[in-house]
């Protein structure tokens, strides 16, 4: 498993974990975005442990690439159960602001994230 994949894995949890809840829409999302990325129960239990003692922060990366998608993959974990709630949301707008996203840019990230979600097409 590549470190990318380890730093995707960790940051859709971390936002999975924003507003204090996990959904069964979410952790359903979570377990096959780690299957899809063959993410280790071991690797998966440190994430959870770090983010449970309150050690956890998002890892937006350093290249643009990885910045867009960090984005993209804590919006699609946010609407995994529907909805974008109200600490996702001021989570997400810290995120886009922080890469130099437009409101416009993230309203139509937001729009294909749902559809992705919506179909299974993550």
């Amino acid at each position: 498993m590549a470190t990318l994949d380890l730093r995707r894995w960790h940051n859709m949890l971390v936002m999975a974990f924003v507003d204090n809840e996990l959904s069964d829409e979410e952790l359903e999302f979570l377990a096959n975005i780690s299957t899809k990325l063959g993410i280790s129960l071991d690797d998966m239990n440190k994430s959870i442990e770090k983010i449970l003692s309150g050690g956890a922060q998002l890892d937006v990366g350093v290249t643009q690439f990885e910045q867009r998608e960090t984005l993209k993959d804590i919006v699609c974990v946010a609407l995994a159960d529907g909805n974008i709630g109200c600490q996702e949301r001021t989570t997400i707008g810290k995120v886009a602001a922080s890469i130099g996203m437009t409101d416009n840019e993230l309203s139509a990230l937001i729009d294909v994230c749902g559809k992705w979600v919506e179909n299974h097409n993550y």
